[in-house]
């Protein structure tokens, strides 16, 4: 089967994949400019490849966001910056993704929804999915949680530990942080408004050609039997399903959702293999390629911290 693959149907998909990684990163430009810091496009380029690179490798796929803020942090944007940037971007995909599930599931419900255990699977994941997104919702969003999870004795004792500074300092900053995220998050509301929508048009093209990869790829191996919207209905609702699989960029889970949710729509053998070559084009060679600009950021950052301590000496 993958010997009867269209390269230049392939070559396309990665060139989508390509480009929805430019628009990602323009995101984080667009943002950082709310939060008057100059950040340099392909900086925020390598953001997004290590954000994608992190949560490949870490359990949850929770890696990305975290890490997303400590390079940009390191690229010099303050801490609190840094947090309402990636947090805003997060909550604007999820929130648009989570949408267009929901009116794909209303759509074609019962093509997608089509056995018992398919049901089980897809409303037990999205209960799990939509859980945690109120979580993080309400994280970003809701000062006064945000305030008691961040200044609570379990949390400054874990920071102060990492940070290796007294519970005293640690809680001080803490709250300090706390009001000035959310002093930007205002900012952004109140004087962006154009950057919000902005953002959100944005959005809605990243997830477009992210989800279209694999009808690509697929369409590349052999003539399917479904339409692109009901595929596209399908591919976004299984992510959203698998989002947080506890395993490694939701390893194993991914793969078996798309088989089961593609079996009945096409071949067996289509199937297989456009995991096959749609994961490598998202999964494989992005850790890849991750790994390399990983390598390439610790020791940009062990040279800057060397010439600062040569300088003070």
């Amino acid at each position: 089967m993958l010997q009867m693959v269209k390269k230049d149907r392939l070559l396309f998909a990665a060139l989508m994949y390509t480009i929805s990684i430019i628009l990602d990163a323009l995101r984080t430009k667009l943002l950082s400019k709310v939060a008057k810091t100059k950040i340099k496009y392909p900086k925020c380029v390598e953001n997004t490849l290590l954000g994608l690179y992190t949560s490949a490798i870490t359990p949850f796929s929770m890696g990305g966001q975290p890490f997303q803020i400590y390079h940009l942090f390191k690229m010099g944007m303050s801490l609190e910056s840094a947090s309402m940037v990636v947090g805003i971007k997060f909550i604007t995909s999820f929130t648009t993704t989570l949408g267009l599930v929901f009116f794909f599931l209303l759509l074609y419900g019962k093509k997608l929804i089509s056995t018992t255990a398919s049901s089980l699977i897809i409303y037990g994941g999205m209960v799990l999915t939509v859980s945690m997104y109120m979580f993080f919702l309400l994280l970003i969003l809701n000062k006064d949680l945000t305030h008691r999870i961040f200044t609570s004795k379990f949390m400054v004792k874990i920071l102060s530990i990492i940070l290796r500074k007294r519970k005293e300092q640690v809680l001080q900053k803490a709250v300090q942080s706390v009001s000035k995220y959310f002093e930007l998050i205002n900012q952004l509301w109140k004087q962006s408004k154009k950057t919000v929508f902005l953002n959100i048009v944005i959005t809605l093209g990243e997830i477009f050609l992210v989800h279209t990869v694999p009808y690509v790829v697929a369409t590349s191996l052999s003539s399917l039997r479904i339409s692109y919207p009901q595929f596209f209905g399908a591919i976004i609702t299984m992510t959203v399903v698998v989002y947080f699989v506890p395993t490694p960029g939701s390893s194993g889970g991914v793969e078996a959702a798309f088989y089961m949710m593609f079996r009945n729509m096409c071949s067996p053998a289509v199937v297989s293999a456009t995991i096959l070559l749609w994961r490598f084009l998202t999964f494989h060679l992005v850790i890849l390629i991750g790994t390399i600009l990983l390598s390439k950021t610790i020791y940009e950052i062990k040279s800057r911290v060397q010439s600062k301590e040569t300088n003070q000496t």
